[in-house]
């Protein structure tokens, strides 16, 4: 029966609640989910879920006070601190992702090393500052969580003319040892043209007697180990006669200009007690190793290693590699770990060289074992992840399918966008995941500046096409060309199909906006603003879509005070008031939340969802993926990998039917027969009724019912043969009440 007075846009909201309960109702209450299983090629991925690595920086630290060395993680492309717990044995590696160690510690950015500089036991932080060098001193608090405190905003040197901060740049990455072997921490870093190396001694054996946390140094050589590096390339010149060089407090430094860049480890690789430097240099794949025939008092370099390790497999990254020294493997003899450096233009797969310290802690030999340390556990799509739930083989279970700005292409010298897929290859109430192709459907092939996916039925024959954004402002229409039922198959329709003006970063959502049936377009973009589009494409003629607002809503996710936002939107199914609700990604990895969006000017209801922040510059898509009747939300980040954060939701123990529906609809069977099946009305059966169905992106599925002829109390309802298969929204209003279910068409 129809009843022309209930229209299926007023019953619309409604059909989205069944995403979640209304106990549950809100976008809110996101706890992580790590519970998810990831497989490739069969194995696990046991860090699936932590985001992905790009520039990564290591150092040791025990988080959890177990004696064990773990792992944090300090990674400059997004300033996200990520942390590991130990829980290996001798020459067994076995590490967790602890992320709620990370929420520890103070803001970071650029470069983060862990050291004690006050033999306590407990690794301080020295990191980047302005134009210089900050130090945070870290103590164990009764409940065994760690603090740290600024105790240094900058590392300052006596000079002639007064204290001066001590030269750091962004780009390059300092040495933190104990060169003079005096038991405190001493800095060694490049001077502001990239040429010589500074030797700043660490003061405070001198002033206190003990290493304490006074931390004031004194530039001991403005070219330390005598020794030069080429300005125009890496070339290193032993026995420079150092114009300049100075064996008591050095002439001050007038020229505040910074060079870019070079990474530098010292540490003792022959048991002479002087210190051999390795370094990295921004525009070269590999590491040079300089022999230390000096003194611990006046270094002297006598020999380099032009690609370290020459006796093994000499580091070839190929761009920027910054080493590491701490012990991975627990046998109590530091490792090396080598990671790019580089933002822009750094490798985004097999960019973590982990080298086993196969000689002793005294006289290290290093030996590869892998080029992807960690990655290899991870999902890393490249640089920049915008994930989308959909279902991409038409099994009735959610896909996850992954755009980026991509994979850096070392034979072009840029980066590769395409899609990875991670299909579900688990149930309706447990879902996991395979890595299947790392480029669905040969998309890299077109040399897109980014591909950032939304999917929707743009032609009207049932099926999700996908309209994708990319970095220059274009975005390109594919058609679902499957045939009903088959997997998704994406064909060209049209290459940079529409510009959106004066905007870079383009990344759309498909909504329908005005509830004309029809999906419109929204677009986020790199200034943190929002472009709406109305879909004006006439019935027998080519998708079009007509610009309304360049700032829809108002919104602006910038920080204050800086240029950009990288706006990424996703339209979330309606409160309990029925109305929709708009997610936006930022720059800095908060997610905002909006609200009344039939509005001029929406209202931020949250500017940070559920306290998450997974460091920006990614995608964001929500969908309830275990039909718990709780939402689960997909989060990039310019990392390159995914986390997931999920609503609680309803319990569905392994081996238990779900939990019966909280409506008094029922349906059977489910999933359909022939796209047939048949529903139980509730009440008087003769009262007039309206039903609905639609889609995840709110389009009707055209239906036929008719009575049951045995039974009046149920209707048989069909669906037309060509719908696909997945997880569709039903409603059944009567004059007293809405039913809701869900419809998982087989």
């Amino acid at each position: 029966m129809y009843n022309p007075k209930l229209p299926l846009l007023r019953i619309f909201p409604l059909l989205l609640l069944l995403f979640c309960t209304l106990a549950c109702a809100q976008v809110t209450g996101f706890i992580r989910n790590q519970s998810l299983p990831v497989y490739n090629n069969g194995l696990p991925l046991r860090f699936a879920w932590a985001g992905g690595l790009h520039n990564p920086q290591f150092s040791a630290i025990d988080l959890n006070n177990d004696g064990l060395q773990d792992l944090f993680v300090f990674d400059k492309i997004n300033k996200h601190v990520l942390t590991f717990i130990n829980n290996g044995t001798p020459n067994e590696p076995d590490y967790t992702f602890a992320p709620e160690y990370a929420a520890w510690f103070p803001p970071l950015h650029d470069w983060a090393l862990l050291t004690d500089f006050n033999t306590d036991g407990l690794p301080d932080i020295f990191t980047y500052g302005v134009a210089g060098i900050s130090a945070y001193q870290t103590t164990r608090l009764p409940d065994n969580s760690l603090q740290f405190a600024l105790v240094q905003e900058q590392l300052r040197f006596n000079s002639f003319s007064g204290p001066l901060n001590i030269l750091a740049n962004s780009s390059d990455i300092p040495a933190f040892a104990d060169v003079n072997n005096d038991g405190d921490v001493d800095v060694l870093t490049f001077d502001f043209v990239g040429k010589y190396v500074e030797y700043y001694e660490n003061q405070s054996q001198e002033l206190t007697g003990t290493p304490s946390d006074t931390l004031w140094f004194e530039q001991l050589s403005a070219c330390w180990g005598k020794f030069s590096e080429s300005g125009a390339t890496n070339a290193v010149l032993l026995n420079d006669d150092c114009d300049g060089w100075v064996a008591a407090p050095a002439t001050p430094i007038f020229s505040r200009q910074m060079h870019s860049g070079s990474t530098l480890l010292a540490l003792d690789l022959n048991n002479d007690s002087t210190k051999e430097l390795i370094v990295g240099d921004v525009s070269y794949p590999n590491l040079i190793m300089l022999t230390n025939g000096g003194t611990p008092d006046e270094a002297l370099m006598t020999g380099f290693d032009q690609n370290f390790p020459a006796y093994d497999v000499p580091v070839n990254l190929p761009v920027f590699p910054a080493a590491f020294y701490t012990d991975v493997n627990n046998d109590a003899k530091p490792d090396l770990l080598v990671a790019v450096n580089e933002r822009n233009n750094g490798s985004s797969l097999n960019s973590v060289w982990y080298y086993q310290n196969t000689g002793t802690a005294q006289t290290p030999l290093f030996t590869l074992q892998t080029n992807n340390f960690m990655l290899q556990d991870m999902v890393d799509t490249g640089v920049r992840s915008y994930p989308v739930w959909i279902d991409c083989n038409n099994d009735g279970l959610t896909d996850i399918l992954i755009g980026s700005y991509g994979v850096y292409n070392f034979a072009s010298a840029g980066y590769q966008a395409r899609l990875t897929l991670l299909q579900n290859t688990g149930t309706t109430y447990h879902p996991q995941f395979e890595l299947v192709t790392a480029d669905f459907d040969s998309l890299s092939q077109y040399n897109f500046k980014g591909l950032y996916p939304a999917f929707g039925d743009l032609d009207n024959d049932g099926d999700p096409d996908m309209l994708a954004g990319d970095e220059l402002g274009f975005l390109h229409y594919f058609e679902n060309t499957a045939p009903p039922g088959n997997p998704i198959t994406l064909t060209p329709a049209q290459l940079n199909f529409m510009e959106v003006a004066g905007a870079d970063a383009v990344t759309p959502c498909l909504y329908d906006v005005d509830a004309d049936g029809a999906l419109d377009l929204i677009c986020g973009e790199r200034a943190g603003k929002l472009n709406y589009y109305r879909n004006t494409t006439p019935e027998t003629g080519a998708l079009s879509f007509t610009l309304v607002s360049n700032f829809w809503g108002a919104v602006d996710v910038r920080e204050l005070g800086t240029p950009y936002g990288y706006s990424a939107p996703f339209i979330a199914p309606p409160d309990s008031t029925g109305q929709p609700l708009l997610l936006v990604n930022s720059d800095n990895g908060r997610i905002h939340l909006y609200t009344n969006l039939d509005q001029p000017v929406f209202t931020q209801s949250d500017p940070f969802l559920s306290g998450i922040k997974e460091g920006g510059r990614g995608g964001i898509s929500l969908a309830d993926v275990n039909t718990n009747n709780g939402l689960d939300l997909l989060v990039g980040n310019a990392r390159g990998g995914l986390a997931l954060f999920s609503q609680p939701g309803d319990t569905i123990e392994v081996g238990l039917t779900p939990p019966p529906a909280k409506t008094a609809l029922r349906l059977y069977p489910l999933p359909t027969e022939n796209h047939c099946f048949t529903l139980q009305l509730p009440g008087n059966p003769n009262q007039p009724w309206q039903l609905a169905i639609v889609n995840l992106q709110g389009q009707p599925v055209n239906l036929i019912t008719q009575n049951h002829p045995n039974n009046p109390q149920t209707i048989q309802v069909q669906l037309p043969p060509q719908t696909p298969p997945g997880l569709y929204l039903l409603a059944l209003t009567t004059p007293k009440q809405v039913y809701t279910a869900k419809v998982m068409v087989k």
